[in-house]
């Protein structure tokens, strides 16, 4: 590939030389010391469609948080007016035995497990899931 250079003359005294090759010039160091920025900007500020989209994702967390919460609301409600009129029978632990297995073994029709489990644990004061065998337990019975 060859490449001239084309003169074009003005006039006498003028002459101007067109390179057909493009030129790339290297310039080491940017803008000039008196140009510099005097911070950087470590991001860009949100656009208003992100925005949009972080309000609408905040807001279908918080809808979800706020249903999940009434409807805990509920069963707890349903739960504790079925164990106010709740008898109750005394268990006695056995080697092996877990408060999840006994309230697993005591279901009441509407209470999940692990509401037996926190019933159990409350009827009976208990600080822990810990038992011991010998150990009476008072469980509701419906």
């Amino acid at each position: 590939m060859s490449h001239t250079n084309t003169a074009i003359r003005i006039n006498e005294n003028t002459a101007v030389s067109v390179d057909q090759r493009p030129k790339l010039r290297v310039i080491e160091g940017g803008l000039s010391q008196s140009k510099k920025c005097n911070h950087v900007r470590a991001f860009a500020l949100p656009t208003v469609r992100e925005l949009a989209i972080a309000a609408v994702m905040v807001a279908l967390v918080a809808a979800f948080f706020f249903a999940c919460s009434a409807q805990d609301a509920q069963a707890h409600s349903r739960v504790d007016d079925m164990l106010a009129s709740a008898q109750y029978e005394t268990v006695t632990v056995v080697s092996g035995d877990t408060l999840w297995g006994i309230a697993e073994d005591h279901s009441v029709d509407g209470v999940t497990t692990a509401n037996m489990v926190d019933v159990i644990r409350e009827a009976n004061h208990l600080e822990s899931a810990c038992l011991y065998g010998g150990m009476q337990l008072l469980v509701p019975t419906i």
